[in-house]
């Protein structure tokens, strides 16, 4: 069993962002709760960050950083959504 993931973290408004502007959205506005020390509820993570020196001994390594990760899913759903 591996796990498989970037290197890096992003944050939960930083995805938000890249939907805003993959998707062309204006005049977003955003609701800020946090009643939990920074999590979504009661027994969510704060941060995740998977290990995957295990994989990384065999030379894969991640294509894409959080980030990009993020930015291909999107394109990519846009692209399925282009083609019905």
């Amino acid at each position: 069993i591996f796990n498989v993931g970037s290197d890096d973290k992003i944050t939960v408004s930083s995805i938000a962002d890249i939907l805003i502007q993959e998707l062309g959205l204006r005049n977003v506005e955003r609701n800020y709760i946090d009643n939990h020390n920074g999590r979504g509820w009661t027994g969510d993570i704060k941060e995740f960050l998977l290990d995957s020196s295990k994989i990384k001994k065999f030379g894969w390594t991640p294509k894409y950083n959080s980030k990009d990760a993020v930015i291909q899913t999107v394109r990519d759903f846009l692209k399925t959504i282009d083609r019905k």
